[in-house]
């Protein structure tokens, strides 16, 4: 799994990308410090389904009923 880079912008708030593959299931440290949104697209950047689990305001579970490849979790 790969990370991009926490982002700050304008409005103080921040956000972060994690990038999902070879995998069903994924452990995410997005270090926002906060319960943020979580949005899951596809390769094709469709928004898709899957269980979210916030493990603390800093770490989500992420699973998805079978193993995916190329996707990406937005996080604000």
């Amino acid at each position: 799994m790969e990370y991009s880079n926490t982002r700050s912008f304008s409005g103080g708030d921040k956000n972060f990308v994690a990038n999902l593959t070879g995998a069903s299931t994924f452990l995410v440290n997005h270090g926002l410090n906060k319960f943020s949104s979580c949005t899951i697209v596809d390769a094709n950047d469709d928004i898709v389904e899957a269980e979210v689990e916030y493990k603390s305001n800093t770490q989500v579970e992420i699973t998805f009923s079978q193993s995916v490849t190329n996707f990406r979790a937005f996080f604000n």
